[in-house]
């Protein structure tokens, strides 16, 4: 997983596609393929680093929080918060 530029602070894995999700300490969210190990997506919103991540059950939606003292639901079909 070559691409952030901090260390990667969490990895989780989508309930039904082959995606995996980066949350790292450069402030970025990115979504990989796991299957190919390709970058699909960077996700950018948080001005800290990134604690946690968590897909929701049906797979559309992804939460995030950050030292920014936010939590972030983004929507992985228009890839916004």
């Amino acid at each position: 997983m070559q691409g952030h530029r901090g260390k990667i602070t969490k990895l989780v894995i989508h309930p039904f596609y082959s995606i995996v999700a980066s949350a790292s300490e450069d402030a970025t969210i990115r979504l990989w393929d796991y299957e190919t190990g390709e970058q699909e997506r960077t996700l950018k919103s948080h001005t800290g680093i990134v604690n946690n991540l968590a897909f929701n059950p049906n797979g559309k939606q992804l939460a995030s929080c950050s030292t920014d003292l936010s939590i972030k639901l983004w929507n992985l079909e228009t890839f916004t918060v």
